[in-house]
C-alpha cells in the first residue's frame, strides 16, 4: 500500500498542477477519485475487501489521490473572505463527490455484469 500511496500522491500533485489554482485542483482530484473508487468497489464485489489488489487501489492509490484534509483547509481559507463561496464549495464538493461515486458504482456494476455475460 505504501507504493500505492506514493502513486496516488504523485497523481494528485499532477492534477493540482495541471488544473492550477486551488481549490479547483483538489475538487477535480476528489471527484475523479470518488468516481474511480466507486468503480473499483463495484468491480471488486464478491472479492475480499482486504485483497492485496483492492487494498492497493482503494486505500493506497485512491486514498492518497483524494484528500479530505486539503478540502477542509480550502473551505477554511474561503471562509476568510467569501463565506458564501466556502459553503457552496463545501456542499458542492460533497454532493458532486457522492454523484461521482454513484456513477462509478453504476459503471463498475455494468462492466462486471457484461463480464459475467460474455463467455
Amino acid at each position: 500500500m505504501l507504493l500505492g500511496g506514493a502513486v496516488g500522491t504523485a497523481l494528485r500533485l499532477a492534477v493540482v498542477a495541471g488544473v492550477g489554482a486551488s481549490p479547483w485542483g483538489t475538487l477535480v482530484a476528489n471527484l475523479t477519485g470518488a468516481g474511480a473508487l466507486g468503480y473499483v468497489v463495484a468491480r471488486a464485489a464478491g472479492r475480499p475487501a482486504t485483497s492485496p489488489a483492492t487494498a492497493l487501489l482503494t486505500t493506497g492509490v485512491l486514498g492518497a489521490y483524494t484528500t479530505f484534509s486539503a478540502l477542509a483547509v480550502e473551505i477554511l481559507g474561503l471562509l476568510d473572505g467569501a463565506s458564501a463561496a466556502a459553503v457552496a464549495y463545501g456542499l458542492g464538493s460533497v454532493a458532486l463527490g457522492l454523484a461521482a461515486a454513484a456513477a462509478g458504482l453504476v459503471a463498475g456494476r455494468r462492466r462486471a455484469e457484461r463480464a459475467r455475460v460474455t463467455p
